[in-house]
C-alpha cells in the first residue's frame, strides 16, 4: 500500500453539483439586478419561482418576468410566514438590507431550507458560479466566494477554447442515448450501454456527432448488439447493417425470423423438443404427424412456439388450435408494413419505435399478441374477444410468458357497436389493427367449403362456433372494420385482416376502391403446400409500403395495389454520373431535397407538383416579377425547401442511383398520378434529354 499513489486531499473547496430543481418551489426575496440573474438561472432549470419584493424599484427584467407570468409574484416585504410552505426547497435573497438578510438566513437554518444570501459568503449553503451555457452543456466556474469577477474571466477563457458546435453534438448524443435505452432497457444492460456510448463519443468527431441525423441513429444502433462502432461514413456508404431480433435475454440476433416458407421440418423440431418427438410417427426414417389427432396438432403448435419464439401456451380442447406458420407470417407481414411506412423513410426495422396494435378476437391461444411482443421488445398489444372462456385461457398465456405489462385483454360484449373501441381503451391512436375473423357465414357455408375437394381438411378443427361462424363470414366481419375505419381514419395507421378465400379478398378490394382508398396492400400467407390464406391492409395515411410488401406472395392480378417502385434503365452511365444528374435536377426544383453522395441516394419531398410545364412557367413569371430568380434557401445536410416545413407533403420519393439504372421508391403520397409524373420527369432528364 505504501507504493500506491492516491490523489491528495485539498480541503476548503465546495461540492459542485448539478441541482435538479425542475418543478420545485424556490423563493426569491428581492427584485433588483442580482435577483434578475438568479431568476433567469432558476427558470432555465425549470424551477417554480416565487418572488417577494415591493413593486417600487423592480428591475426591468424582473418586471418583465412578472408581466409574462413566469414567476409567482407577491408585492410585499418578506414575512417569516412566507417559509411555512413545506414545498419550498431553496431560498435566495438579493436585498440591500444586511440585517433582513441575516434574519431570513437564520429562519432558513431553523427550517433546514438551503439558502444563498447574496454577497454574504458565510451565510450561504451554496454559491452561484459563473456559468457557460450551450444547449444542454453547462460549465460552472466557482471561486468559492473569493472572487466572482475572476470566475467570470476564467469562464470566458474556457468558453473561447471550446468547439463552436459542442452543444449541438451533446444534444445529438443525448437523443442517441434515449433511443439506446429503449432498444436495450433494463439495469443489466447498464454497463454495456455506458461502455458503448463512451466508445461512440470517443471514436466519432464532434463534426460527425453534429451531422448525425435520425436515420443515422437508427443505423448506428444496429451495431449495439455486436458491440461495434461504425463510422458515420461507413453508415452512409450503403453497407447493409444487420436487423436485430429480441430473443428474451436483451441480446439481439443478427437476423430476424423470416416468413415460414414450405412445410415444417419435423426432424429438426423433434431434435429440439422431446415432447413433440414423442408424438411423431416415423416412416422410412422420416417423421410425420397425424393432423387429424387434436393432441398431435396441439403439441405441434406448442413445440413451434417454444422452439422458434420462446413461448409457452396452454390450450383448451374445445377451442381453435392455431397453426403457427400462417399466424407468424401474418405478424411478420405487419412488421414489414410498419417498417416500410415510417416517417424516417428507412424501410427497415427501427428497434426504438414504439408500436401499439389491436387484435380483434384473440382466441384462447392469444397467439398474435404473444408473437408480436415476443419478437419485438417495444411492441404493445391490446386484444378483445367475445368469449369469456377463451379470454380466461388467453390471460393465462399472457401471464405465463411474463407479458402482462405489454398485453392488455378486454372482454367485448356481442352488443357492443364498435370492434375498435379506442375511447374505451383510453387510447387516441394505434399503429395497426389485425383480425383473424370467422371465415364462414353459417354451418352450411362451412360444410360447403369442403364439398367437392379431393382431400379432407388438412387438419382437425377444434374451433367453437363463435370462432368459425359470424354473420356474413369473413367479408361481413371485415366490412364492419372497414365501415368503422371510415370514421376513425388516420387514428389507426394500418387496418389489416386475414381472409380465407381469394374471392373474399377480391370482394374487400372492390369495397376499398369504392371508398376511394388507394393506399392498400395484400399478401398471400401460404406457409406450406396445402392451406392458403390471404391478408389485406389499408391506410388513410400517405406512407407507402415497399413494393414487395404491398404486393407480397403469389397473388392474382385483380387484387394487386398500385406499384410503389419504378426502375429507369440508363445504359452506359455510371452510378456517379447518374447521381450527379439527379442531384442537379432536384436542386433546381422547389422541393425539400436530401442527397447523400456517398450512397448515391436522395429523398425528395414536395408539397405539390412543381415540375410540370405549367408550374415552371408560373415560377418563372413570379421570379421575373421579383426582378429575377430568387435563390432557394439551402437546408442543413443538403436539404432545400420552402420556408414552412409544417405544410403537408404531397409526394415523397427515394431515388437510388446505380450503374446503368435508377430506382424510384414511392415513400409518401396519396396521388399515384403525381408519383408517375415525377418518375416521368426523371426519365426524361436521364434518357430523353432535357
Amino acid at each position: 500500500m505504501a507504493d500506491e499513489h492516491f490523489p491528495e486531499v485539498q480541503g476548503g473547496g465546495s461540492l459542485i453539483l448539478a441541482w435538479q430543481v425542475r418543478n420545485k418551489k424556490v423563493l426569491v426575496v428581492g427584485g433588483g439586478e442580482v435577483a434578475a440573474g438568479r431568476i433567469l438561472n432558476l427558470l432555465n432549470a425549470d424551477a417554480k419561482v416565487i418572488l417577494i419584493s415591493p413593486r417600487d424599484g423592480l428591475n426591468p427584467e424582473v418586471a418583465h418576468r412578472i408581466e409574462r407570468g413566469q414567476v409567482t409574484y407577491h408585492d410585499k416585504l418578506f414575512e417569516p410566514s412566507d417559509l411555512d410552505d413545506p414545498a419550498i426547497t431553496m431560498v435566495l435573497t438579493a436585498v440591500d438590507d444586511p440585517e433582513a438578510s441575516t434574519r431570513i438566513w437564520k429562519l432558513c437554518k431553523e427550517k433546514r431550507i438551503a439558502a444563498n444570501i447574496a454577497d454574504v459568503p458565510p451565510e450561504c449553503d451554496f454559491y452561484f458560479g459563473s456559468v457557460h451555457r450551450d444547449g444542454p452543456l453547462q460549465i460552472m466556474v466557482s471561486t468559492n466566494g473569493n472572487g466572482p469577477k475572476m470566475a467570470n474571466i476564467v469562464r470566458r477563457r474556457i468558453a473561447a477554447n471550446l468547439p463552436p458546435n459542442i452543444g449541438e453534438a451533446i444534444a445529438k448524443v443525448g437523443a442517441l442515448r434515449k433511443k439506446l435505452r429503449v432498444l436495450a432497457p433494463g439495469d443489466e444492460q447498464g454497463p454495456k450501454r455506458m461502455k458503448w456510448m463512451s466508445k461512440v463519443c470517443v471514436q466519432w468527431s464532434l463534426e460527425d456527432l453534429c451531422d448525425m441525423e435520425e436515420l443515422d441513429m437508427v443505423e448506428l444502433l444496429q451495431s449495439y448488439a455486436p458491440d461495434q462502432i461504425p463510422s458515420l461514413s461507413q453508415i452512409r456508404s450503403g453497407e447493409e447493417a444487420g436487423v436485430w431480433q429480441f430473443d428474451g435475454s436483451y441480446g439481439w440476433s443478427s437476423t430476424e425470423r423470416s416468413y415460414y416458407n414450405g412445410d415444417v421440418d419435423f426432424d429438426e423440431l423433434a431434435a429440439k423438443d422431446a415432447d413433440f418427438a414423442a408424438i411423431c410417427k416415423v416412416s422410412k426414417d422420416k417423421r410425420w404427424v397425424d393432423f387429424q389427432d387434436p393432441n398431435v396438432v396441439q403439441q405441434l403448435t406448442k413445440g413451434l412456439l417454444k422452439c422458434h419464439f420462446g413461448l409457452t401456451i396452454e390450450l383448451p380442447n374445445d377451442r381453435l388450435c392455431p397453426p403457427v406458420p400462417v399466424r407468424w407470417n401474418y405478424i411478420r407481414w405487419i412488421q414489414e408494413l410498419l417498417d416500410t411506412t415510417s416517417d424516417t423513410y428507412t424501410d427497415r426495422y427501427d428497434p426504438s419505435r414504439e408500436i401499439l396494435g389491436l387484435d380483434i378476437g384473440v382466441g384462447a391461444s392469444c397467439i398474435y399478441p404473444l408473437l408480436a411482443c415476443a419478437s419485438r421488445p417495444e411492441w404493445r398489444m391490446a386484444g378483445t374477444d367475445i368469449d369469456q372462456h377463451s379470454l380466461d385461457y388467453a390471460r393465462k398465456n399472457v401471464t405465463a410468458n411474463g407479458l402482462e405489462q405489454r398485453i392488455r385483454l378486454k372482454l367485448s360484449e356481442t352488443t357492443e357497436p364498435s370492434l375498435m373501441p379506442l375511447d374505451a381503451m383510453r387510447v387516441e391512436e394505434m399503429d395497426f389493427v389485425m383480425t383473424n375473423p370467422p371465415f364462414y357465414s353459417s354451418g352450411e357455408d362451412m360444410q360447403a367449403s369442403y364439398t367437392g375437394k379431393s382431400a379432407p381438411p388438412s387438419a382437425v378443427c377444434t374451433g367453437a362456433e363463435n370462432e368459425m361462424i359470424c354473420p356474413g363470414g369473413d367479408v361481413g366481419f371485415i366490412t364492419r372494420i372497414l365501415d368503422e375505419s371510415l370514421e376513425l381514419r388516420e387514428k389507426v395507421q394500418w387496418y389489416t385482416a386475414m381472409v380465407g378465400k381469394i374471392s373474399s379478398l377480391q370482394t374487400i378490394i372492390t369495397k376499398l376502391k369504392k371508398h376511394d382508398i388507394t393506399n392498400f396492400a395484400v399478401t398471400c400467407l401460404q406457409a406450406g403446400y396445402r392451406t392458403k390464406r390471404w391478408a389485406v391492409a389499408w391506410s388513410f395515411q400517405g406512407y407507402r409500403p415497399r413494393n414487395d410488401v404491398a404486393r407480397h406472395g403469389e397473388l392474382v392480378l385483380g387484387v394487386l395495389p398500385t406499384a410503389t417502385a419504378q426502375t429507369i434503365k440508363v445504359q452506359g452511365i455510371s452510378k456517379e454520373v447518374v447521381g450527379r444528374k439527379v442531384d442537379e435536377l432536384a436542386r433546381e426544383l422547389d422541393v425539400k431535397w436530401r442527397w447523400r453522395d456517398q450512397m448515391g441516394m436522395g429523398v425528395m419531398e414536395a408539397k405539390e407538383n412543381v415540375w410540370s410545364r405549367a408550374a415552371r412557367r408560373k415560377k418563372k413569371f413570379l421570379d421575373q416579377g421579383n426582378g429575377g430568380a430568387v435563390p432557394k434557401p439551402e437546408m442543413e445536410n443538403g436539404e432545400s425547401g420552402g420556408e414552412d416545413e409544417e405544410e403537408a407533403v404531397s409526394l415523397a420519393v427515394k431515388i437510388i442511383c446505380k450503374d446503368e439504372e435508377v430506382e424510384l421508391r414511392w415513400l409518401r403520397g396519396l396521388d399515384y398520378v403525381l408519383f408517375e409524373s415525377f418518375c416521368g420527369l426523371i426519365k426524361r432528364a436521364l434518357v430523353g434529354g432535357r
